[in-house]
């Protein structure tokens, strides 16, 4: 509810006088502004004049109010008014900071003005009444109609700025030494005392609703202040420039008085020398003894201090001055150096660092003048050539130069002469300083235009083992061009979309076509119609899976439109950057194929033979069984006519020797087809491994309980079937006529032969000479197992015999020639 107001002082005032009033209280600030415009970079001065800008803002805004009816301008001079009244607190309060503490305020401070653009934007649409309980374009009395905001703004924060603005002040008056500072102090508590005052009035609604006096007595204290800023330097007749500068100086400045106490310090001295007023010279150099030479007055002189864990240097200047009745004191500056120092130290640092790399270095450099005299010389010339900086500096350019080398140096030198943009960029010999020579690469500028060089600065490198390296080289790509050239096959690279990029020269040999006829082309044009799906399919598994190898064969063809069969080996190596492409060496097969179809033609053709002479074999096998039983019919018949007499002795034993022989033809009538199977040549041999064939054999061989032994093995080149029967036979061999004896069989290898022998009772001498031939044998058997063994053996163009040193056992030797 509305307070009940006593008859006062302002009654008389009527809104438009108010307005008037408010309107003509403006007036000062902008005389302040104006007047204050050229000054506005000294301190405190700025924002002074925000502070004035405010309170004129105020008090044309509250005008307006009071005069002007209309709810749009109304509300925008409402609007304004909320925020130009805390915004003239936080500039004073700024105003107040600069003037207390002699520097900018932090800019945490800033953040004062959050909650006055809240209160701006939220003010044109008064959300939920928090700016205004009514809307402020009808009432108009902002004081009464306050939201919750408003005051939390306008009162709670202005008046707590002022507060902390006064006790700054208040702070500095009590604090500080000089009067003129304690004058200045007075003067802006007087002014927030008479605006609180007025404040305060108005708070208490002694006025009326449209009447501020606070703006007005804001705008005059401001006027007062600008006058005193302008004519009685007001701020700056204070010590706080003085101090500002000082203190924000590196320099360590101390002032001394005629007894030698400090009377004086900027923040520097105190926070790295620990400085307290009233300490003497002789404390301060007992506190650091670097600091001796200000006692003995030196006027110039340098220290070294330690400080805070860091190290700075200073230049010490000093001065003396007059101060009272004919007392004299001294002004020391103690001038930062240590950067400068610090600078100092890093370049005799670096000076000692790049001494000591041209020192050591495997390289060096010389500078050489325009009559090709060398006029210095880095220590690493003895570390190349051998010689010292001294023996090398005087002597003449082309005096260490391989006589064959001279003449290049001394063009290329003259070019960088003649053209100083150029650059120096040559290898050649040097002599070193025990009469060898080595290569160097020298690479340099013309700098005769600089003073201190004066002439071509050369950096030279030993490159001795490189240049061995790149003549090795060049002369294995020599031998490999070469090798490419006179090869007969030759090697194409083929990328991803099937287009050879490069092919040897030896594609001309076999194909007729030359390299550049090659280059470009798809890869598959060339191959025979008939291979060609089948080598595409190849070359892209390759590409597929990199570690697959392609090992093909295929008819290509060639110049003259014939096609030639070729072998292709080789993998992918897209994945290869350098190569990039399917590498494939190409080797001509055509006679090679050829012979294989030549060696198939006659492997059918003797097969046929060998089928014919089986047939043949067994014809005659036949036929002779009818002879043979007619024989062996008449030999009984002869038999029975002479039972009824006594036959002798001698007609007996013809006549079992003439049955003897019937059973042998008749053994040799059935053995006929495979005797004539197994004589044929071996055409096609495999290779074999003796160990394997032996133990193949051994399993298909009723042993009878004997041992095998394999002592060695070799590899041979045979029909493994065939090969495995002459084992078969000679196992059956031991096992049937020496397995009462023997106990251990062994299979081994020598060069060019193998052998198989037992531990048995041997053979014979009787039974040695015709031990091969067909019928005989070593025992009651048919003779013919042996005679099949040499059959097989001659047969792969090998040879069998019967060792001769055995006198126990057996022993049979295979040669096989190699």
């Amino acid at each position: 509810m509305r307070l009940i107001r006593t008859v006062s002082m302002f009654d008389f005032l009527s809104p438009t006088t108010a307005g008037l009033l408010m309107f003509l209280g403006a007036v000062p600030t902008v005389v302040i502004i104006y007047w204050l415009r050229n000054d506005w970079q000294k301190p405190a001065v700025l924002w002074f004049q925000f502070a004035m800008a405010s309170g004129m803002l105020w008090s044309i805004s509250f005008g307006l109010l009071a005069v002007v009816d209309t709810p749009v301008i109304r509300l925008v001079a409402t609007n304004f008014l909320l925020v130009t009244i805390p915004s003239s607190a936080i500039f004073y309060f700024l105003f107040c900071y600069e003037f207390t503490f002699k520097k900018s305020p932090p800019n945490a401070v800033f953040l004062l003005f959050v909650p006055i653009v809240l209160l701006f934007v939220l003010g044109w649409v008064n959300p939920q009444n928090l700016i205004y309980t009514t809307d402020p374009g009808l009432t108009g009395n902002i004081a009464i109609n306050e939201g919750l905001i408003q005051p939390v703004v306008n009162i709670g924060m202005g008046y707590a700025l002022v507060i902390l603005s006064a006790g700054m002040v208040l702070g500095e008056l009590l604090n500080t030494p000089q009067w003129g500072r304690k004058i200045q102090a007075l003067v802006i508590l007087l002014s927030i005392g008479v605006v609180s005052v007025l404040s305060a009035i108005k708070i208490l609604q002694l006025p009326p609703w449209y009447f501020d006096p606070v703006p007005i007595g804001w705008t005059v204290s401001g006027l007062l202040f600008a006058a005193s800023i302008k004519r009685y330097r007001f701020l700056q007749l204070s010590s706080a420039p003085w101090e500002q500068i000082t203190n924000e100086l590196h320099d360590a400045i101390i002032v001394f008085d005629a007894a030698d106490i400090v009377l004086d310090a900027n923040d520097t001295a105190i926070e790295l020398l620990e400085i307290t007023s009233g300490m003497t010279a002789h404390d301060l150099e007992k506190q650091h003894p670097q600091l001796g030479s200000i006692v003995a007055d030196e006027t110039d002189s340098m220290a070294e201090i330690q400080s805070q864990n860091n190290t700075y240097f200073f230049d010490i200047e000093s001065s003396t001055f007059a101060y009272g009745r004919r007392a004299a004191g001294r002004f020391v500056v103690l001038g930062d150096i240590t950067h400068r120092k610090t600078a100092q130290q890093e370049l005799e640092t670096a000076k000692e660092r790049y001494r000591r790399l041209y020192q050591q270095s495997s390289d060096y450099a010389v500078i050489v003048d325009e009559d090709k005299t060398v006029t210095d010389a880095t220590q690493g010339i003895e570390n190349v050539l051998g010689y010292t900086p001294t023996e090398a500096i005087g002597g003449q350019m082309l005096e260490y130069v391989h006589p064959e080398d001279e003449q290049r140096i001394t063009n290329a030198y003259s070019e960088v002469v003649s053209t100083p943009t150029a650059e120096l960029n040559v290898e050649f010999r040097a002599r070193t300083a025990d009469g060898e020579y080595c290569w160097l690469e020298g690479r340099g500028r013309n700098f005769n235009d600089d003073p201190l060089l004066n002439g071509l600065l050369v950096n030279l490198r030993e490159i001795t083992a490189r240049k061995h390296a790149e003549q090795a080289l060049a002369e294995t790509k020599e031998y490999y061009r070469r090798v490419l050239e006179q090869s007969l096959d030759y090697t194409l690279v083929i990328d991803d979309s099937d287009v050879i990029t490069d092919v040897t020269p030896g594609v001309k040999d076999m194909s007729g076509f030359g390299p550049d006829e090659v280059v470009g082309q798809n890869a598959f044009e060339a191959v025979h119609p008939d291979d060609r799906d089948r080598v595409r399919d190849s070359f892209a598994r390759a590409v597929e899976t990199p570690d697959t190898v392609i090992n093909t064969e295929y008819r290509v063809k060639l110049r003259n439109g014939s096609y030639n069969w070729v072998e292709a080996r080789g993998r992918s190596h897209l994945d290869d950057p350098l190569l990039d492409g399917i590498i494939l060496n190409i080797r001509d097969i055509s006679q090679r194929k050829q012979r294989e179809q030549e060696l198939a033609e006659t492997t059918a053709r003797l097969q046929q033979k060998n089928e014919q002479l089986e047939r043949l074999a067994q014809v005659v096998s036949h036929d002779l069984q009818t002879p043979l039983s007619t024989a062996q019919k008449l030999t009984q018949l002869l038999r029975a006519d002479l039972a009824e007499t006594e036959p002798s002795p001698a007609i007996e034993q013809s006549l079992q020797d003439l049955e003897a022989t019937h059973e042998r033809l008749r053994a040799f009538a059935d053995h006929l087809p495979r005797l004539a199977r197994e004589s044929t040549d071996v055409e096609a041999p495999t290779d074999c491994e003796l160990d394997q064939i032996a133990e193949a054999a051994w399993s298909m061989v009723d042993t009878n309980g004997l041992e095998l032994e394999i002592e060695s093995t070799c590899r041979l080149q045979a029909d493994p079937e065939r090969l495995q029967r002459v084992f078969e036979n000679l196992f059956q061999n031991t096992a049937v006529h020496a397995v009462s004896d023997a106990t251990v069989v062994r299979v081994g290898a020598c060069e060019n032969s193998f052998y198989i022998e037992d531990d048995g009772p041997g053979i014979r001498p009787e039974q040695r000479t015709e031990l091969f031939e067909y019928g005989m044998g070593t025992g009651s058997g048919s003779g013919f197992g042996l005679a099949i063994v040499r059959t097989i053996v001659e047969a792969h163009g090998w040879s069998i015999m019967l060792a001769e040193r055995y006198t126990e056992g057996a022993r049979f030797e295979i040669e096989t020639g190699g």
